[in-house]
């Protein structure tokens, strides 16, 4: 990935929490992520190398580095303004209500394994 890709791919994380601009899984999907990747996603373990992801966070056309920068920013900056009480048992598209621990390892863990 070039470094445009990567601002954008770390960032699908907080796209999906505060913009809901990614579909839901369906039923099945959303048992098989709850008892096969949650506990990877969410854990403390960094992501390995070259690991598995979703189509949503596969970036395959170029961005404009300045914007996507922006809004990475932005996405980081609200990430900090919330603070963990709004977090704390906060929905997520994919796992269910989460802690803000969880929370916070699924954010730092996305911007973390580049």
């Amino acid at each position: 990935m070039t470094i445009d890709q990567v601002l954008t791919h770390s960032m699908v994380a907080y796209s999906i929490t505060y913009m809901n601009k990614h579909p839901k899984p369906n039923t099945f999907l959303h048992f098989i992520l709850m008892i096969c990747v949650k506990d990877g996603v969410v854990n403390e373990t960094p992501y390995p190398k070259n690991s598995r992801t979703t189509g949503a966070f596969i970036i395959s056309e170029h961005r404009n580095f300045e914007k996507e920068k922006s809004i990475l920013i932005s996405y980081l900056e609200q990430k900090r303004d919330f603070r963990s009480p709004y977090f704390d048992r906060k929905e997520s598209q994919s796992f269910e209500p989460m802690s803000a621990g969880e929370w916070n390892n699924l954010f730092y863990k996305h911007l973390d394994h580049q």
